[in-house]
C-alpha cells in the first residue's frame, strides 16, 4: 500500500473543515481542487461507521461541465 502524502492550501483547509451538506470549490488551473475533492471523499468515506455487513456504504456525486472535463481532470486526479 503506497503512503499517500497530502497538504491542504488555506483555502482546502476551509474546504476540508466545513460540514455544510453542499459545499464547492474554485480556483485557478493546477490549484490542487480535484486532488482536495477526492481527498475529501476518501477522508469522509473512512471515518464512516461500517454497517452490519462490515462495509462503509456512502455515494458521492463528483459534477463536471462536459465528460471530458471530468476525465481530464477527475478521473486523472483519482487514477495519479
Amino acid at each position: 500500500m503506497r503512503m499517500i502524502v497530502y497538504n491542504a492550501s488555506p483555502t482546502l483547509a476551509r474546504f476540508h473543515a466545513s460540514n455544510a451538506f453542499v459545499r464547492g470549490i474554485k480556483g485557478p488551473v493546477g490549484s490542487g481542487k480535484s486532488t482536495g475533492v477526492s481527498m475529501e471523499i476518501m477522508r469522509r468515506a473512512r471515518e464512516q461507521k461500517p454497517a452490519p455487513d462490515g462495509k462503509r456504504h456512502t455515494r458521492w456525486a463528483i459534477v463536471r461541465n462536459t465528460y471530458r472535463e471530468l476525465a481530464d481532470t477527475t478521473l486523472k486526479a483519482g487514477l495519479d
